[in-house]
Formats: structure tokens, sequence, C-alpha cells
């Protein structure tokens, strides 16, 4: 590995996964960590094969929100991106922006001591202040408003937890593996069109 590089060395032996929860509370985090799929660039995800067939990888986008949206008993509309707040010359899921946003809401839902302030750098990247965007954010989901440093982003994510465990085993019961990575999963090209109709299901079940 190029010591320049800061990926950490893989280690194929690594199967085993375990949940970690935060805050000593099993109803916050819960998302599953270990497997050496986890810890490779996602650009190289793409080459992963299982039992020498290609693969593919299908996420939930923008998963916390849509379960947040759930948990009010509304539903966001699944042909629109929930990070995109309206910034000038947005390009789509492919956006710069996008992640610095996603990092933004992620802890602003999260900061229940209200310290939380973007980042100088971020701030740059976004051609924004602290203020501005979460002015946007609040005038693209005034639903989620109340939720701000109430630990909503990490009680979203144990749902999201619960729904990997419920498509990974049942990936077991019909033999087909399933590799998660947080809010997306791995398996064999074949079972695509399976996986994202059981991913629907599961998703609709649980919240």
């Amino acid at each position: 590995v190029d010591p320049k590089n800061q990926n950490p060395r893989i280690h194929l032996n690594r199967i085993q996964l375990r949940r970690i929860f935060s805050r000593g509370s099993m109803a916050l985090g819960g998302r599953f960590y270990g497997g050496w799929w986890q810890q490779i660039p996602s650009a190289y995800r793409s080459h992963i094969a299982i039992n020498g067939k290609p693969t593919v990888e299908i996420d939930y986008s923008a998963m916390a929100i849509r379960v947040l949206y759930a948990k009010k008993g509304a539903t966001y509309p699944s042909d629109q991106d929930p990070y995109d707040l309206g910034l000038t010359q947005w390009q789509g899921p492919q956006d710069p922006r996008r992640r610095e946003i996603k990092t933004f809401i992620n802890a602003l839902l999260n900061d229940e001591k209200k310290k939380y302030r973007l980042a100088k750098r971020a701030e740059r990247i976004l051609g924004l202040n602290h203020d501005d965007l979460l002015e946007a954010f609040s005038s693209k989901h005034p639903l989620l408003v109340d939720l701000i440093g109430t630990n909503a982003g990490l009680e979203a994510m144990y749902i999201d937890s619960q729904i990997a465990e419920i498509v990974m085993l049942e990936g077991v019961k019909q033999g087909i593996l399933i590799l998660p990575i947080h809010d997306s999963f791995i398996i064999r090209a074949m079972y695509e069109q399976g996986l994202k109709r059981l991913m629907h299901e599961v998703f609709m079940l649980v919240t």
C-alpha cells in the first residue's frame, strides 16, 4: 500500500460483521461494520466478484432523510434528491457540494449540545456560511426542522440498520449472499432486480 494513500490495508479474512451503536443506547446507530469490502474505495467495489460472478451495488438514496419523512407519516418523492437544496448550478448526484450538504444535515440532526458549526473548508466549497445553509435546509425540509439536535439522525441510522439486517437475513434464507455497506448492498448481478424489490418491501415494512 502506498504510504501516502490513507486507505487501510485490506485483510480478506475480515468477513465477520458487528453492529456499532451510539451514545450508550441500543436504539441509536447500530450499523454493521467489519467486512473487508467496506474498507476499499468505492471505485474498486465494482470489481468484487461472488463465486467468480460479477456483482452490482444497489443503494437506498438519501436513506436517513427518507426514514425521517416516513416517521413523520410522509413520503419524500423518489425522483427528487433531498440533498438538492436549490444551490445554483447544481450538478445532480455528482455535485461535489452534495457530500458537504449530507455531512451538514447529519451533524445538525445529531447536535444535541447545539455546538456544531459548518467548517470553513465546507463554507468555501459551498459558497455559503452556516446560517445560509441552515436556512436553505429549513426551506427545503420544513417538516424536519423540529428534529434538529434531537438525535434524529442516529435514530434513522438505527432504523436503516434494522432494514439491512432483514435484507441480509432474507438473502440467507434464499441462499444468496448480500454484502452490506451501511445503506447499500453488493449482490451478484443476476439478482439485482430481486434485491431492488426486496429493499423496497423491507423499507415499507419497517417504516
